[in-house]
């Protein structure tokens, strides 16, 4: 359904360019990109915490079964994790109309990418009774596959200096739904039910108790982005040419759920939880170096290595790690 509405937007430019008696090209494009927005990790370090007010959520609940002396805390002793670096094939249709030395582009591209992850935990729960206290480790593992679908639309416009030089901006709109299924298995010892059976002089019982579950997690992030720059041309030949784009950008990715759905696989028992991410505003360059080559009368052949770099200047993010999507995009224009 997207990848229609990208070729409809081709179409329609196309169209109107026509209609005007205006030169139009057309050129289906195929682009490789890698992406590590998954693999970022400053801004959620206590991730794994329950915070305050959770915790104090679940004190008040012990309270209500054990009486004003229970309580609980929450503390995570260490854990890491690692994930693959996605990769996008991605392909779509670019339209652009010219008049003169001004062009204005509308590309829309399409693409699915997926990454493998693990993680391990380990975590502390202390809980106290009467005076007495009794701490049980929980430690995790957890591996897990996710998938991403993304759109790219972008438009931009052109104004040529010269044959060698030009001014350039436009705006961008990424769109990512992201789904991941996770299997962990959660082992932990039991001294806090040792602790309640105290009490009743039942003798304790040093075991652990090992849990799997299955986790399905979705995300629907986008980003807005608007861009300027100058651009470099090099002809050589008989009508080709070296290029060099350089734009900054200001980018915001508005606030989103993520939807987490955990089912213990013993017992049946499902958990579902919405997590809010922060929403982040970055600064960066956006590069491109290629080169345009003739292949027939108004067909050519261009390729181009992109770079995008996003820096985070507002959100929990530390400027220190950017997010980084670049790769090899690629076309065949017909001028019309």
């Amino acid at each position: 359904m997207k990848l229609k509405y990208t070729v409809l937007a081709g179409a329609l430019l196309a169209s109107v360019s026509q209609a005007a008696n205006a030169e139009v090209i057309i050129s289906p494009r195929f682009s490789y990109y890698f992406d590590n927005i998954n693999q970022r990790g400053s801004g959620i370090e206590a991730a794994g915490t329950p915070g305050e007010e959770e915790i104090a959520d679940a004190n008040r609940q012990f309270q209500d079964i054990l009486g004003p002396t229970a309580s609980v805390d929450f503390d995570v002793e260490g854990s890491g994790g690692a994930s693959s670096q996605i990769a996008l094939p991605m392909y779509g249709l670019a339209g652009t109309y010219v008049d003169g030395d001004f062009s204005i582009t509308l590309t829309g591209m399409y693409g699915e990418g997926d990454s493998q992850l693990t993680s391990v935990g380990a975590f502390t729960q202390t809980f106290s009774i009467f005076g007495e206290t009794a701490t049980d480790v929980l430690t995790t593992s957890s591996v897990g596959t996710q998938e991403f679908e993304r759109i790219d639309i972008e438009l931009t416009a052109q104004k040529r200096i010269n044959e060698r030089f030009a001014v350039l901006g436009g705006v961008r709109y990424e769109n990512v739904d992201s789904t991941g299924v996770i299997n962990s298995q959660i082992v932990s010892s039991v001294n806090f039910l040792n602790l309640i059976n105290s009490f009743g002089f039942v003798p304790p019982d040093f075991q652990v108790v090992r849990d799997n579950t299955r986790t399905d997690v979705s995300i629907q992030s986008e980003v807005f982005s608007a861009r300027g720059g100058v651009a470099g041309f090099i002809p050589f030949g008989e009508g080709n040419t070296v290029f060099l784009n350089g734009m900054l950008h200001l980018s915001h990715q508005p606030s989103a759920d993520t939807v987490a759905t955990s089912v213990d696989l013993a017992t049946g028992t499902e958990l579902s939880t919405i997590t809010p991410e922060g929403s982040e505003t970055t600064l960066g360059p956006d590069v491109s170096v290629g080169i345009q080559l003739s292949m027939a009368e108004n067909v050519f052949f261009d390729i181009r290595y992109r770079g995008a770099f996003y820096f985070p200047v507002g959100g929990g993010r530390s400027f220190e790690d950017p997010r980084v999507n670049h790769g090899v995009n690629a076309g065949v224009s017909f001028v019309f």
